[in-house]
């Protein structure tokens, strides 16, 4: 198996890739930013095209060192609550706000990935390098982590504008 396709059967390549045709879709290269007017173009296309917008969410106050990992290694800039993402919705003049709280199903899944991924941890760091693996490794740790500690959940939100 080349690096390649090894890269490109991993779950987190797949989910880019699918984001990234989205985004060419609209005709937004992957350098270009996103312009503001055409989130909601992208928004449409993600939930008419694929599935609900997933993301997660704040669900406790973080303590220091998990709000300092949530910056510096995650890079969240901020964790909105599921009440605060359907009022930010509902503000916009999104109806139908709908919001199901995922955290029962993305908590054991995120421990179960971190086994998983130090399972794998040879083959990846063969290819990849130990450097590359043990960044991954701490980030799939600090996920499982926050959502062991209560803080982070996860939200699927669906949401139309008013025709």
């Amino acid at each position: 198996m080349t690096k390649n396709s090894t890269i490109a059967a991993m779950p987190l390549y797949t989910n880019l890739d699918r984001v990234a045709r989205g985004l060419s879709a609209l005709g937004i290269g992957p350098k270009d930013p996103i312009p503001p007017e055409r989130l909601f173009a992208l928004d449409q296309w993600h939930y008419h095209g694929t599935e609900a917008v997933r993301a997660a969410a704040g669900r406790a106050p973080f303590s220091a060192a998990d709000l300092h990992d949530v910056r510096d290694v995650v890079f969240g800039i901020s964790m909105t609550s599921i009440e605060d993402y359907a009022n930010d919705l509902r503000s916009a003049g999104f109806v139908n706000v709908e919001t199901t709280d995922l955290t029962g199903d993305w908590s054991p899944y995120a421990a179960d990935r971190l086994k998983k991924w130090r399972a794998n941890h040879k083959a990846y760091a063969r290819v990849h390098g130990d450097g590359a693996y043990a960044a991954q490794e701490k980030f799939y740790a600090i996920i499982a982590h926050l959502y062991e500690s209560g803080s982070l959940g996860g939200v699927r939100l669906v949401a139309k504008m008013p025709d």
